[in-house]
């Protein structure tokens, strides 16, 4: 992730262009958060996320992205893991 940028209530997350993704659990990513999440392909791919009301008291927007991008971490490959 190289940016996280905020425009009114949509949440843009920005990918660096040769960042080693899973693919095939984008569209698991999709369908779990439904119409709150978009990703779009471009030089720089990246999502637009809508946070949703909060789950716990107390949670914020900070604390709804946070937990996003480390479930987004999940489909970032590393020099050790490969794509089956």
């Amino acid at each position: 992730v190289t940016e996280i940028k905020q425009t009114g209530m949509e949440i843009k997350i920005t990918f660096y262009e040769k960042a080693r993704l899973d693919v095939k659990g984008i569209p698991g990513i999709l369908k779990q958060y439904g119409s709150r999440l978009k990703f779009k392909i471009e030089t720089n791919p990246y999502f637009l996320y809508m946070p949703g009301p909060p789950k716990k008291k107390r949670e914020t927007v900070l604390d709804q992205v946070r937990s996003f991008v480390e479930e987004l971490n999940r489909y970032i490959l590393t020099d050790d893991s490969s794509v089956e």
